[in-house]
């Protein structure tokens, strides 16, 4: 399992590659209030002119590590 930092880079260097005009965290790891546990992912929002670059080939999602759910 990733370290938070290595995983908010990992997020941000796919933003970069992808191109993407934004990139917001959402969720409960975003909520201070929140007591942090191991289960708590990362919801993540890229922003993007075209979604369609983005969609018709989800392969990109692959870098953040195996997908449970297609």
């Amino acid at each position: 399992m990733r370290i938070d930092q290595e995983m908010l880079d990992l997020i941000l260097q796919i933003a970069k590659k992808l191109q993407v005009d934004a990139v917001a965290l959402s969720g409960s790891r975003t909520n201070q209030k929140i007591q942090t546990d191991e289960f708590q992912d990362y919801d993540v929002v890229y922003v993007v002119d075209n979604l369609d670059n983005l969609t018709r080939d989800i392969s990109w999602l692959d870098q953040f590590g195996k997908r449970i759910i297609e």
